[in-house]
């Protein structure tokens, strides 16, 4: 089962650090590691006026809660009247080290991209602040859904894993699994359980490297973490072992009543209360082998999946090529350049009610549930195709006609498609490029998505595209000879600036998908200024807090 491991996300930088001051949020490696480069460069913007972020969201009289920057607040785009949660930051009261802390987040962020992480939507950055727009769950916290039996919870763990075996997958340990740090996408059953908050994340140069920090949440880090020992990615494993316990108990599995330092002290000799869990022997057993003190004997992500609690609660159907999906996936790799990445742009806007069916799909295909979709998961979902309707779809001779049928796709036709679908050409296939490729299944584009992927290239505002904009946006694949190319290839009148408006830029895609705009939302008469509501000036109120760690050493 299975394929043989990817090389690892790989792009070329898109900034490099200026001597002299601070660097900013994006000054660093980021999007040689993003899923989708070019989708990443247009969620940051850098050297933003902070009446940027006035311009593209309106504040909303409900706070969400309160993180280490302070309050985190509702609001609502002005372009498509979605809800977002918004963290502020000030820049002026933060040292380096707060500061390359909250960077590193923000790069870990902009680069994943997976149906079980929620998503920075966008990162304005101005002299003196930094805010976040991040995906907001408005099904609540994990612990409060009230998970009726153990299939609830194998399928809730199976979801939780799915994050975690990305991450991992490439490199990520998140380091704050807990309860608090899963969120529901909706309020619906069926929503999505989304991971959050990767303030304490830490991306590694190798799948063997370790760490020394002591931080996260006492009561979900594992032994070698509370104890400073040297350790690795299946701390993660641990702290969901942790999670699983107090699903299917209710209670924690260390007593709490003693204090801090003899809750330290059970953590490291593994002194769990095993009598406070009533499961099944399968889920019992799964728990364990995540509980377990030695991490060489303690399951890492790929093995936790194939557990057998999880299989057997959780069955999954094989994926179901549907000819709409192959018809769609061929008509995205005939796009020209710039019409793909726009639709690369456009996945990243979808709502929950749009993609459903393709995310499910996607999950389906990828065979080792990394999180992505590899070239032998893509020729594996045609053969079934081929074999269900027995058209010999899969052939391995070369096929020639010029009006191939996408139900008689040659090998090689296959490994074009997948090279077109890869973004970033790391040989994977990601959630968001994937989206991209079936969005055209939609039937009818949205003209507010329309305008809010103009306005992400449009930085300066001034109501057309440049050439200087669209590089920024392809800059980690192209020059300005070639972004200017793209722009003519686009075969879209420019103005007298040589600049695309947005009329023009709305023909790049078929007049008759476009439906018109929704009403703008009416601004709230409260608290008008949206910087008002940034942390440094509001005084949080009382909010129960779990003990969590710190960076106590500069290493990771």
């Amino acid at each position: 089962m299975g394929c043989s491991p990817c090389q690892g996300l790989g792009c070329a930088e898109f900034f490099r650090p200026t001597a002299g001051r601070r660097s900013s949020i994006a000054d660093t490696y980021l999007w040689r590691r993003a899923a989708n480069p070019m989708a990443a460069a247009s969620r940051y913007h850098q050297n933003s006026h902070r009446h940027r972020l006035e311009e593209d969201y309106t504040l909303q009289d409900k706070i969400l809660g309160f993180g280490m920057s302070g309050s985190v607040q509702l609001v609502k785009s002005t372009v498509d009247g979605r809800d977002y949660a918004l963290k502020t930051y000030d820049k002026n009261t933060m040292d380096e080290r707060r500061y390359e802390l909250l960077r590193q987040e923000v790069e870990i962020y902009l680069s994943v991209d997976h149906p079980n992480i929620a998503q920075l939507s966008d990162v304005y950055e101005w002299d003196d602040g930094i805010a976040l727009i991040m995906e907001y769950c408005s099904g609540g916290e994990l612990s409060t859904r009230g998970l009726e039996d153990e299939k609830d919870v194998a399928q809730a763990t199976k979801q939780m894993l799915h994050a975690v075996n990305y991450l991992h997958a490439h490199h990520i340990v998140h380091r704050d699994l807990k309860l608090e740090n899963f969120l529901y996408e909706s309020s619906e059953k069926s929503s999505l359980l989304k991971l959050i908050d990767f303030g304490l994340s830490f991306t590694l140069d190798g799948a063997e490297m370790t760490m020394k920090a002591t931080v996260g949440t006492l009561l979900y880090c594992s032994p070698e973490v509370v104890s400073a020992k040297e350790y690795t990615s299946k701390c993660d494993l641990w702290s969901l072992g942790v999670i699983v316990f107090m699903l299917l108990s209710g209670r924690p599995p260390f007593l709490m009543s003693q204090g801090q330092d003899r809750l330290s002290k059970n953590i490291c000799r593994g002194k769990i209360e095993w009598d406070r869990l009533d499961a099944s022997l399968d889920a019992s057993d799964f728990v364990q082998k995540l509980l377990a003190v030695n991490p060489e004997k303690r399951l890492d992500a790929p093995s936790a999946l194939e557990h057998p609690w999880l299989t057997k609660k959780v069955a999954q159907d094989k994926p179901q090529l549907g000819r709409d999906v192959l018809i769609s996936l061929k008509q995205y790799t005939e796009q020209s350049k710039i019409q793909r990445v726009l639709l690369q742009l456009l996945a990243q806007e979808l709502g929950p009610e749009d993609v459903k069916e393709m995310r499910e799909l996607f999950l389906k295909i990828d065979s080792d549930e990394r999180g992505t979709i590899r070239l032998c998961d893509l020729k594996a979902a045609m053969q079934r195709r081929a074999s269900q309707d027995n058209r010999g779809m899969f052939q391995q001779r070369r096929c020639t006609s010029p009006n191939l049928s996408p139900t008689n796709l040659s090998e090689k036709q296959v490994e074009k498609l997948f090279s077109v679908l890869d973004a970033n050409g790391d040989q994977e296939v990601h959630y968001s490029d994937f989206l991209a490729a079936t969005v055209s299944m939609r039937g009818q584009l949205r003209r507010e998505s329309l305008r809010k992927i103009f306005n992400r290239i449009d930085s300066n505002r001034n109501g057309a595209i440049s050439k200087e904009e669209v590089q920024r946006i392809v800059g980690a694949l192209c020059d300005e000879a070639q972004a200017a190319e793209f722009l003519q290839e686009a075969n879209v009148p420019l103005n007298s600036h040589g600049e695309i408006t947005f009329e023009a830029f709305a023909q790049l895609f078929e007049r008759a998908d476009v439906v018109p705009d929704v009403p703008t939302p009416v601004k709230l008469p409260v608290r008008q200024d949206l910087l008002k509501a940034c942390a440094w000036e509001d005084s949080p109120g009382p909010t129960r807090r779990s003990r969590r760690f710190t960076r106590s050493e500069s290493v990771p």
